[in-house]
């Protein structure tokens, strides 16, 4: 059916023009959170006649352009017509309508990737590590310079890649993908040396001055991924914390307040 083997056939280039439409006009509104697309029944036959890699990764581009990488959700949208989610519309600065040109890529495992939170209120979120590993199971594939929207908890967060390794857009499916954060929009750190003067009798907490670009560093393991919880002083398998801003630590230090007496009742 998807055109292995077949008689020594040269691979194709699949490449159409749809007029774009947000997936809430498909009424697929739940499909938001991921980089799937919704293409036209043609479009699956066009490919099934075509030695193409699996997975299925296609490129847009508007006719501004403006490019970005996204995977296939199914083949049912009208002729003519594709479904994308709304923030990737955003991405490519078009309206409702717009023509985009679909083309089929192959793209590279991705190896490490650099995102920047928009908002602090990432820093907020009770456990990141399962948010992350949640959302990425819906991504095919990232695109440097791309703001990436990821709902929860009835609130979207915003990311932009900073940085996509080994090139520009690489897919994230079944690969393990070093995970790096820039610090977020409007993150200010907190200047203890200036509170201590302020308040000399209070103890300023010890904090780490190296590194302190960085919220968080994980190895994700897509769509098999492991994370563990980060223990002070050492490296899990899985898992980086470097310097974390301060209130990723004060949130940790009190997890571990929490745990402590639970230990000795055990005992």
């Amino acid at each position: 059916m998807f055109g292995f083997g077949g008689g020594g056939r040269a691979p194709a280039k699949f490449e159409e023009c749809y007029h774009c439409y947000s997936l809430a006009c498909a009424d697929k509104a739940h499909a938001e959170a991921g980089d799937k697309i919704i293409l036209p029944p043609s479009a699956l036959d066009a490919l099934s006649r075509m030695m193409i890699e699996y997975p299925m990764l296609f490129k847009l581009t508007s006719e501004s352009g403006n490019k970005t990488h996204c995977g296939v959700l199914e083949f049912s949208a009208p002729e003519g017509s594709a479904y994308i989610p709304f923030w990737m519309m955003q991405n490519l600065l078009i309206a409702e309508g717009s023509l985009l040109t679909v083309s089929n890529v192959s793209l590279p495992k991705a190896s490490f990737m650099k995102l920047k939170p928009q908002s602090v209120d990432f820093l907020e979120i009770s456990n990141p590590r399962a948010v992350l590993e949640h959302a990425f199971r819906k991504f095919s594939c990232m695109t440097k310079g791309d703001m990436i929207c990821i709902p929860y908890n009835s609130k979207n967060y915003h990311f932009e890649v900073m940085d996509c390794k080994p090139q520009d857009a690489a897919c994230i499916i079944e690969a393990d993908v070093n995970l790096d954060f820039d610090q977020p929009v409007g993150y200010v750190e907190r200047d203890y040396k200036k509170e201590a003067e302020v308040s000399p009798t209070r103890h300023a907490p010890h904090t780490h001055t190296a590194h302190t670009h960085c919220a968080y560093a994980y190895t994700l393991r897509t769509l098999s991924t492991v994370l563990t919880r980060p223990h002070a002083g050492r490296q899990e398998a899985e898992i980086r914390v470097h310097a974390a801003p301060e209130p990723v630590r004060r949130r940790v230090a009190q997890h571990e307040r929490k745990v402590q007496p639970g230990r000795e009742r055990d005992r």
